[in-house]
């Protein structure tokens, strides 16, 4: 007859002893591997350079007069911008990770784009948008503002304006399928550009004057993954 009670109390205690030692030793070589990566890296910086720890990864910057806003997955960092040191977040700030983008409107807001929505600062005071206080998106990957003075964010599989008092979904072309809306950029003339990031499904897409644009492999894009948008003083479009 097969025996399928439990080993001893002895037994149990040594495996349970043994998990927790592995667990120690894997996190212990993660941590001496970080330290000797920070290391070589710090060595590597040209003497012209400098590299600031933390924030240990950084996604967005925004330089809003002397303050230098850093965005990304360990969430905000401010440093001033002519001394490099870092700053302290103004009070009351929410918890933030993941960090996507960050921009500042017209009106001096400072505008977070993260994976639990958005949080705006303005007027020494944050507020945040989410789902709780009815935006349409879950995650903010992207953000903007409008020649208009709307502020668009993209997410996933859809884009969002609001208008100062009220979320707006943008209506896409039926054949339009934008995974997720990880670039946006507004050009000279006003036009809305966005960028798809995903390797597979991704692509570039124009809304102006109220009509909407695709451009894939197909149009000259190399790559249909699509990470960043500028603009030059020539009004030439490079996309990244």
């Amino acid at each position: 007859m097969k025996d399928n009670s439990l080993p001893p109390a002895p037994s149990r205690f040594r495996v349970a002893a043994q998990v927790a030692l592995g667990v120690l030793i894997v996190a212990a070589l993660i941590w001496i591997i970080l330290g000797l990566t920070g290391f070589l890296q710090e060595r590597s910086v040209p003497d012209h350079m400098e590299l600031i720890r933390p924030p240990h990864e950084v996604s967005a910057l925004l330089i809003d007069g002397d303050v230098v806003w850093t965005g990304g997955k360990d969430g905000i960092h401010l440093f001033s911008r002519t001394d490099r040191e870092p700053l302290p977040l103004p009070a009351g700030a929410p918890p933030l990770g993941y960090v996507r983008d960050l921009c500042r409107d017209s009106a001096g807001s400072v505008w977070i784009a993260h994976d639990a929505g958005l949080v705006r600062y303005a007027g020494g005071a944050w507020e945040t948008l989410s789902e709780r206080t009815g935006a349409p998106f879950r995650r903010a990957l992207s953000i903007l503002e409008g020649r208009d003075g709307g502020i668009w964010v993209g997410t996933d599989g859809m884009i969002a304006r609001w208008d100062g008092s009220a979320w707006d979904e943008v209506a896409l072309p039926a054949d339009f399928a934008i995974v997720s809306a990880d670039v946006l950029y507004c050009d000279r003339k006003g036009a809305i550009w966005v960028g798809c990031g995903s390797p597979t499904h991704g692509g570039l897409y124009r809304f102006d004057d109220g009509a909407w644009s695709a451009y894939s492999r197909t149009d000259g894009l190399p790559h249909d993954s699509v990470n960043q948008i500028a603009e030059d003083q020539n009004g030439t479009l490079w996309v990244a």
